[in-house]
């Protein structure tokens, strides 16, 4: 086939691809929207998202929509998952992926991260806040952005991460579940904004969670993946579910 190929211990759904000699994205099984490819750090947050079959879930930043992806797929094709981006054409690339992959159960909205209109207030099961962040959780793929991160542009992201998190936090239904995340390594990024986020909104708490990778519970709901712990990127998540 031109790879090696191994089960993810625990994933079910995630295979690790080595000494790979060919364009995956060449492969007929991917023009028919059999895989993606994904790093398992961002595999992590639909897993702590842990979407039901028939819930409907907002994907507040979701980009090209890898994260949209797989929560459709977690919710076995049943429900509804509402992708926004304020980027028109990165959502123009998810329709395109979920057409591929025939995914019948993804919406795309635009979104500019003000707060949402009171139709969509308390609206969904789930809200997830992939944010906008520094990428510091990817520098072992980009190394140059150790040298070229500045102390100023992390405050400034923490912001506005906390402004994101705030206005979609109002999508969330009594008792739904709240998840924010970042590919960031720092702290200002992620429990710092989680914890200025419960400090604003004392609706929402965090919650304990299954660890992804491991068999063992994220007691605290917040959980950092290091390439140090595991063979991938970084990535940050919180899981907060909203008082009922």
């Amino acid at each position: 086939l031109g790879f090696e190929m191994r089960q993810v211990p625990g994933v079910d759904r995630a295979v690790a691809l080595y000494n790979a000699k060919i364009n995956l994205y060449t492969l007929a099984d991917y023009r028919d929207g059999k895989f993606e490819v994904q790093d398992l750090a961002s595999q992590t947050i639909g897993l702590v998202a842990s979407p039901k079959p028939g819930e409907r879930w907002f994907d507040a930043c979701a980009g090209a929509g890898g994260k949209s992806l797989q929560l459709a797929d977690l919710m076995e094709r049943k429900g509804t998952v509402v992708a926004s981006d304020i980027r028109s054409y990165k959502l123009e690339d998810l329709r395109k992926r979920a057409r591929r992959a025939g995914f019948p159960n993804i919406m795309t909205r635009e979104w500019d991260g003000k707060p949402l209109r009171a139709k969509q207030c308390g609206k969904f099961d789930g809200v997830l806040v992939d944010a906008p962040c520094s990428c510091s959780g990817v520098w072992r793929r980009n190394p140059d952005g150790r040298w070229t991160a500045k102390a100023s542009e992390i405050a400034e992201m923490a912001a506005l991460q906390l402004s994101i998190l705030a206005n979609a936090s109002g999508g969330v239904r009594l008792g739904g579940v709240l998840i924010y995340a970042t590919c960031s390594i720092f702290e200002a990024e992620n429990r710092g904004v989680v914890q200025a986020f419960l400090a604003d909104h004392p609706e929402f708490e965090l919650e304990a969670f299954r660890h992804p990778l491991r068999d063992a519970m994220v007691a605290d709901g917040m959980l950092q993946i290091t390439p140090a712990d595991e063979d991938c990127d970084a990535m940050f998540a919180a899981r907060l579910r909203r008082k009922g």
